[in-house]
């Protein structure tokens, strides 16, 4: 029974020969992404002002397993609120885990469906505040009840 193996070979291709093809054009067609996918983490806007609803907490930068996430403040003008000058999301060191939108208490960072982030240099996998916010304009609320 040598040949036993090749028969079984030739038979799964048999089968698999008038079935309809799996595979997708990537550029021109684009497979559906589940709804809890992770991508790239950014920052939510507030509609009317279209800026960052970040507060400051410093909750995400703490949470990080991989400390992707840097942030500098200024004193804020109410009552001990601070304001973020520099968010800093170095996307190359980021696992995707999500666990900094879950820590946001005000849930101004969330889980985008941004997965096609190739660049040619490592600086280029380094997102400022701005950048997160534009690309956060149209993310969903990942964590939503």
């Amino acid at each position: 029974m040598p040949m036993f193996d090749e028969i079984k070979g030739f038979g799964v291709t048999f089968k698999r020969l008038f079935k309809k093809d799996l595979t997708i054009e990537y550029p021109d067609e684009r497979r559906a992404l589940e709804e809890r996918f992770r991508g790239l983490p950014v920052l939510r806007t507030d509609p009317e002002t279209q800026e960052a609803i970040c507060v400051g907490c410093s909750m995400c930068e703490r949470i990080c397993p991989t400390q992707c996430i840097s942030m500098e403040f200024t004193p804020g003008v109410g009552n001990g609120e601070r304001d973020v000058v520099v968010y800093t999301l170095d996307a190359g060191r980021c696992m995707y885990c999500g666990l900094c939108a879950k820590a946001c208490p005000v849930d101004a960072i969330t889980m985008s469906n941004a997965f096609e982030l190739s660049v040619t240099t490592r600086e280029g996998l380094i997102y400022q505040k701005s950048q997160l916010a534009e690309i956060g304009a149209t993310a969903r609320e990942y964590f939503a009840q």
